[in-house]
């Protein structure tokens, strides 16, 4: 990303579109999103088309430079209209481009970020295994085996958000299982690849329009370009792709907080008890 900053004017402008458009289109579609029980990816166009999956990329990609804090004032409207919905700003503006865009090639880059920013492409992070939780190290089990000018894919992983609807993702995975954190790899991978099953599994938190996946991986074959970075900087591409997701994650949180106290301010002051309104 570019070091061009948004001002305090252009971040407040921001927020003020964010808001409008939580108010006068999200909202009232919560009810028929929820009855679809699947990812909106309309709503995402809309969200894409607003620029708002662009802000930590440059203009040459489709994004519109505003920088991170730009991001985090759209997690933040966005779960205050919404909280499933803003749980897309990892996979859409963060954590999925954002490492394609920081370890990818050129070509990676081009065929990918603009696509994922502008809502057209759907991202998933496949990092979390089945025993691991956050053990990302000591529990990965999934390995990508080099054969010729492929990489053969063969393990599982859990708790991986939208990948049955997505078109692309980013897949960690032991190169050399005997080197530690140097022996992780970073891949690209596209579902429908032969090899790759998807397999929705129930998770409440997230409502149904996320949904939640054990992923496998059964001789799955990939072009060798689809390597992210360098064979061994696997471990190091994940810990700096979970840092944009923590700046996205804190800032839903805010939105999700003011969402709550403003139910509650607007609750106190209907609810009448004793001849009095309880917020009075």
């Amino acid at each position: 990303m570019a070091n061009t900053k948004a001002t305090a004017e252009d971040i407040a402008a921001l927020r003020h579109v964010m808001r409008e458009f939580g108010r006068n289109e999200i909202r009232p579609q919560i009810r028929k999103m929820e009855e679809a029980g699947t990812l909106p990816r309309e709503m995402y166009r809309r969200i894409g088309d607003l620029g708002a999956f662009g802000c930590a990329f440059p203009e040459d990609l489709g994004g519109s430079n505003m920088g991170y804090e730009a991001m985090a004032v759209v997690s933040e409207e966005l779960a205050y209209a919404y909280p499933p919905l803003s749980a897309g700003m990892n996979m859409q503006a963060a954590t999925v481009p954002l490492t394609i865009f920081n370890w990818g090639t050129s070509a990676q880059i081009q065929r990918y970020v603009p696509e994922l920013i502008s809502g057209r492409f759907i991202g998933f992070n496949a990092m979390t295994e089945p025993d691991g939780g956050t053990d990302l190290l000591g529990a990965m089990r999934t390995t990508a085996r080099r054969d010729g000018d492929s990489y053969v894919i063969n393990g599982s992983k859990m708790w991986i958000t939208n990948a049955d609807v997505a078109d692309v993702g980013i897949l960690y995975c032991k190169t050399d299982p005997h080197a530690g954190h140097k022996g992780v790899s970073a891949f690209i991978i596209e579902p429908g690849t032969p090899g790759f099953d998807a397999r929705r599994i129930k998770c409440s938190g997230l409502g149904s329009v996320m949904t939640t996946n054990h992923l496998t991986f059964t001789d799955m074959r990939i072009p060798a370009d689809r390597l992210l970075g360098q064979e061994g900087e696997g471990f190091k591409i994940a810990m700096n792709s979970m840092d944009f997701g923590r700046l996205v994650i804190g800032a839903r949180s805010l939105g999700l907080a003011r969402a709550c106290l403003d139910a509650s301010i607007e609750y106190a002051d209907m609810r009448v008890a004793f001849g009095q309104k309880i917020g009075h």
